[in-house]
């Protein structure tokens, strides 16, 4: 799929009027309410009104998503061969109109698009991966944001607590690393002992944190205490 620039986008408003039943919209309420990413705007005094405006944004980024995927299909500037790239697509149209453009977690991922959170941690990394121009500047900041609150446990390790979405960036960054030549660095894992967290060894940290142009917190710390 081609990527297309900000600078050859233009911007067509429209109005559109949805027909769905009473059991439909109940549901879709509840959704509305259950989103992190959408909700976390409402007030709990706000009361229905709130509600109401949450549904709304979700109607209008469910519609918006929906008409890119169609126009992205009819124009053929996407014609995906098989579902799992369907629904790849499909999660980046709701990344960008419903979330944002921040990724939701597997979780929430899972109770859209009707998935198991396995399918939606699948589904998240091959987004992650294939989609990479459409997702740069949430995942940046996200990253940046991971490595700069770090911790240092020893020499040889560094702690990064982030979410799934952000590990899976900053992983794929480390092979990237390597393919245009770069070192072959150790992978990050998972930590068994902190829900969130991973390690990073010490030479993938600092390859990750120069990439990211991201000063070594640490290295940071240590020059200030000198002064």
């Amino acid at each position: 799929m081609s990527e297309v620039s900000d600078e050859d986008r233009s911007a067509i408003s429209v109005q559109v009027t949805l027909s769905i039943t009473v059991e439909q919209h109940a549901q879709l309420r509840e959704l509305a309410r259950r989103l992190p990413l959408v909700a976390s705007h409402r007030s709990p005094s706000d009361g229905d009104d709130s509600d109401d405006s949450l549904l709304q944004q979700l109607l209008e980024g469910l519609t918006g998503a929906a008409a890119d995927e169609y126009i992205e299909h009819i124009t053929r500037v996407a014609e995906p061969t098989s579902l799992t790239r369907v629904r790849e697509l499909r999660l980046a149209h709701l990344v960008e109109r419903l979330f944002g453009g921040k990724l939701p977690s597997e979780y929430v991922i899972a109770d859209v698009l009707g998935l198991t959170s396995g399918e939606a941690r699948v589904l998240l990394s091959r987004v992650v991966a294939h989609n990479r121009q459409r997702l740069t500047k949430a995942m940046l900041s996200a990253s940046r944001k991971a490595l700069e609150n770090s911790k240092r446990p020893d020499d040889k390790k560094r702690w990064i607590r982030c979410d799934i979405a952000t590990f899976f960036y900053l992983r794929d960054l480390v092979s990237q690393i390597a393919e245009r030549g770069g070192p072959s660095l150790p992978p990050l894992s998972k930590r068994t002992d902190a829900v969130g967290g991973y390690v990073a060894p010490t030479d993938t940290f600092l390859a990750l944190c120069r990439e990211l142009g991201v000063e070594d917190p640490w290295q940071k710390n240590s020059d200030r205490r000198k002064k």
